[in-house]
């Protein structure tokens, strides 16, 4: 790439499907973060506050488990790029 090339910029979902195959477990977290969330506060509006404990307890093993990949992602991405001595075009577009 010479320096007057620049990055092609891309769509908000051409954006989500490059992240979620880079990162696959990140979305699905999210999810499940979210389905929980929304499952504990209508079973805290019906007023059930054993099911609505049970799914803020889920949620937060949610949230636990998608920090846990976002971060096991950042390591091995900046592990393969301190291999390769290369630096991802699609990072350093993002950095500018």
């Amino acid at each position: 790439m010479s320096e007057y090339d620049y990055p092609v910029p891309e769509s908000g979902s051409d954006k989500l499907r490059r992240k979620f195959r880079e990162d696959p477990l990140v979305p699905i977290g999210a999810l499940g973060t979210i389905l929980f969330l929304g499952a504990g506060l209508a079973s805290f509006k019906r007023g059930q506050a054993v099911k609505s404990q049970l799914m803020m307890r889920g949620r937060l093993v949610a949230q636990a488990f998608t920090v846990g990949a976002l971060c096991m992602g950042v390591f091995l991405r900046s592990r393969n790029s301190s291999k390769d001595g290369k630096i991802d075009p699609a990072a350093r577009s993002e950095n500018s």
